[in-house]
This record gives structure tokens, C-alpha cells and sequence, in this order.
């Protein structure tokens, strides 16, 4: 027996047993989580609070993404635990896979089954410890991108200028068949797969995997409504936002793939055409510790440009305050799995102007609760924007529709309870229902 397996053998027998919990305890894998919030992150931590409230033993494994952040926390009733922190670049992410397959082999007695909310280095260690452990897990792709790096692969020329040229150049071009090979493996070995998307449920598929489902993103309507006329304009008073403006939102991470530049080149044609007292774009987010990030260059063009209509607002604890007090939420991704900001969007029943891409394809009905333009083009995505600016009836149908698809399509019950079905086959009579 290789000297290592010997240790790690040793190490789980040495373990004292901890006492078995009534509950199904599920344990949670995630590269990145509280208090970073992107899409992942946040329909992570909501779906932990939710399967809490129904029962289950919910704890999170994730790494330390910056310094600051506790090795252990409990947020909101979920117990995180943060490996220790690595670095902040694609590189330094492959670091976590052997700390996290310890954790998970060490500590085996503490989880029934994994969820793994991505397929990143740190979700890895769920393949290879499940032959020690005998723990299943499951896996949700993040997007229809999921065997490659982000931009690698799936048409765009997208360029990471992080890392040193050897790596840029060589390193990450040869080692992408070997990054393939492992993603498709923790697909074919997972008890299950969540496809959030039916782009990511034919992907997978491709890839010779049948045991998928269709789990899409969900969304707390309850927390996420509309806002009446009067609410409106007093969270536009609360926020400093302008009163009479049409205010078109994004919110999320300024990832490459969002492809803000698109956004800010057609709002540019906007901010040339219309009078500035009619409308305002605000920006909520930053880079949230993207390797692949262009805030630097949608930042140089907004300033170079001097588009004095939009607004960079940074991270918000509060953004449901700023999507309901808005008419239109802005969404111009290359790629999603499933567009969390879209989604809160409808909740708020504020239509969508969003790439046409399967994601949005998925939550957007056109001309019914909001309008695709081709990615990448700024001359319809400009269109659009007028269209919203100019037929206020228009959006406010187009809003109502939007709410109506996101109550009756993706509340968060719905959602869990396919959730909780899975686990349900998996582990058998141990769940509640």
C-alpha cells in the first residue's frame, strides 16, 4: 500500500467518532462563500438557510478567499469552515484540492452526502475522497462552460491577462485536457448531477452523463416583490438615487464573461442620444476576487468617455433596495448558468435587457417580460435601452409578466423540494419530509 494512502487510512481510524445526528447532515462544497456573494455564492447560502428550516444539518467547507475571513463562523444559522487561504489566482485555487480531500476524509463521520456547488479544484477533493469515505455527492456545473477555463473553448477570444506569460501562454493551454478529463469525471462519478439550465442539462448529457436533472436557480419572492409607486420613490430617497430618472441596474461581479464593455459601449450611445435627466444606469459589484476580470478596463472606458449617466455604486449588502427602487435590470453576459440578477429582477418585476444567450433564453420570454439582443452588440443592446426609456407601458407590462414567471416558475419551495428529492434517492428514509 502506497505510504500515503497508509496515512490517510491511519489518520480516519485514529478519528473519535463523532455521535450521528438525526438530521441528514449535508455538507456543502463551494470554492467561494460568505461573505463573497455572487450568483453561486448566494443561491449556496440560500439554499443551506432553507433545507435548515426543513430540517436538515447544514454545514459549508470552502476556502479562506481573503485573509480577513474567520477559519470558522456560523452565518445565519449555517456553520462555514475555511481552509486555509492560498492566494487569490487561478494557480493558487488548485492548492485547496489536498487540504479539502483531507478535511473531507478526516472528518467523514460529520456529513452524510456533498453538495458540491461548482466544479473548481476544491470540489475535486469530493472524487477522490468519496473512495475512502463512502460519502456520495452531487454536483451543480455553474454554466454551459463547465469543462473548460473561463473564455477557453466555447467561441469567444476572451484574454486573461493575470498570471506571467509562461502561464498565460503555455502552462493553461496544455493543461486544458487534462482540466476536461477531471471535470468530466466528477460528473460521471457523482450520485447526481444538477443541471440549472437547459443548455447545462444537454451539455451534460454530451459528455455521455445521464443521470442529470433539471434543478434550476430559485428565488425568495417573498423578500423579492415589487415595489408600489410610493415604496419606490422612498427607496430612491433612501438610496440617493434620482427621483424621475428611468434607472437601469446591473448587479453582479465584473467578471470577463459579463462582458461589461458591451454594456457601457451601447449605454454610451444612450448617453449621446437622450437627455441625461431621463435616465441613469448604476452599477453594483466589483470583481469579487475574479481571476478573470475586467474591471479595470470598463473603468478606463467610463472615465475616457466621461459617461456621467452611469454610475459605479460598488458591492451592496442591500441590492433587493436597489432593484426594486429601479425599472430595468441590464444583463449582458457571453455566458451564465442561470442568471441570478435576472431572476431577482423578475421577483422585483422590473424587466430584463439582456444578452440573448440560453440563460436569459431560459427566464426571459422576448417582448413578453423583457428583450434579447445579440452579445456583443452594442446597436441592439442600445435600441433596447430606448425602447425602456421611451414606452414606459411597454416596461410596466413587460415588469408584471416578469414577476408572474418568477412566482410561478422559480420560487424557492419548488426548487428545494427537487432538491430534497435527490437527496431523498440517495439516502434513503434518512430524510425528512
Amino acid at each position: 500500500m502506497p505510504v500515503a494512502e497508509k496515512q490517510i487510512i491511519e489518520e480516519v481510524t485514529d478519528i473519535e467518532s463523532q455521535p450521528k445526528s438525526d438530521s441528514p447532515r449535508i455538507l456543502m462544497l463551494i470554492d467561494q462563500f460568505y461573505p463573497v456573494l455572487g450568483g453561486a455564492e448566494k443561491q449556496a447560502l440560500r439554499v443551506s438557510k432553507e433545507l435548515i428550516e426543513r430540517g436538515y444539518d447544514i454545514s459549508v467547507l470552502t476556502r479562506q478567499s481573503d485573509k480577513s475571513y474567520p477559519p470558522e463562523e456560523i452565518h445565519e444559522g449555517v456553520k462555514i469552515t475555511r481552509l486555509p487561504y492560498s492566494g487569490t489566482t487561478g494557480e493558487d485555487k488548485l492548492k485547496s484540492t489536498i487540504p479539502a480531500f483531507r478535511w473531507l476524509v478526516k472528518n467523514k463521520d460529520s456529513y452524510d452526502l456533498v453538495h458540491c456547488h461548482g466544479n473548481n479544484p476544491l470540489e475535486w477533493a469530493a472524487i477522490a475522497a468519496k473512495k475512502f469515505t463512502g460519502r456520495p455527492y452531487i454536483v451543480k456545473p455553474p454554466n454551459p462552460n463547465f469543462l473548460n477555463y473561463s473564455g477557453a473553448g466555447n467561441g469567444y477570444n476572451l484574454v486573461n491577462k493575470n498570471g506571467s506569460w509562461l502561464t498565460r501562454n503555455v502552462i493553461r493551454p496544455v493543461c486544458l485536457p487534462a482540466l476536461r478529463i477531471v471535470r468530466r469525471q466528477m460528473l460521471k462519478n457523482a450520485s447526481h448531477v444538477l443541471a440549472i439550465s437547459p443548455e447545462i442539462q444537454r451539455r451534460v448529457r454530451d459528455v455521455g452523463v445521464e443521470h442529470v436533472s433539471d434543478v434550476s436557480n430559485g428565488i425568495n419572492t417573498d423578500r423579492f416583490y415589487p415595489a408600489s409607486q410610493d415604496e419606490k420613490l422612498a427607496l430612491r430617497e433612501k438610496l440617493g438615487l434620482p427621483k424621475e430618472k428611468v434607472i437601469f441596474v446591473y448587479a453582479g461581479r465584473f467578471a470577463i464573461e459579463k462582458n461589461l464593455i458591451t454594456l457601457l459601449k451601447g449605454w454610451h450611445k444612450i448617453h449621446d442620444k437622450y437627455d441625461h435627466s431621463k435616465m441613469e444606469l448604476i452599477l453594483l459589484g466589483d470583481s469579487n476576487g475574479q481571476v478573470y476580470t475586467s474591471e479595470d478596463e470598463i473603468r478606463a472606458y467610463h472615465k475616457e468617455n466621461n459617461l456621467t449617466t452611469a454610475k459605479f455604486l460598488g458591492k451592496k449588502p442591500n441590492v433587493v433596495d436597489y432593484l426594486r427602487a429601479s425599472n430595468v435590470l441590464v444583463m449582458s453576459s457571453l455566458w451564465e448558468g442561470l442568471s441570478n440578477s435576472i431572476l431577482e429582477g423578475m421577483a422585483c418585476g422590473i424587466p430584463a435587457v439582456a444578452s440573448d444567450i440560453s440563460a436569459s433564453q431560459a427566464l426571459v420570454e422576448p417582448d413578453k417580460s423583457g428583450l434579447l439582443y445579440k452579445p456583443q452588440d452594442c446597436d441592439g443592446l442600445a435600441e433596447y435601452l430606448g425602447v425602456m426609456i421611451d414606452d414606459k407601458e411597454k416596461r410596466m407590462e413587460m415588469g408584471k409578466r416578469a414577476r408572474q414567471i418568477a412566482v410561478e416558475k422559480f420560487s424557492f419551495p419548488a426548487i428545494i423540494d427537487k432538491i430534497t428529492k435527490i437527496y431523498s434517492n440517495i439516502l434513503g428514509p434518512k430524510v425528512p419530509h
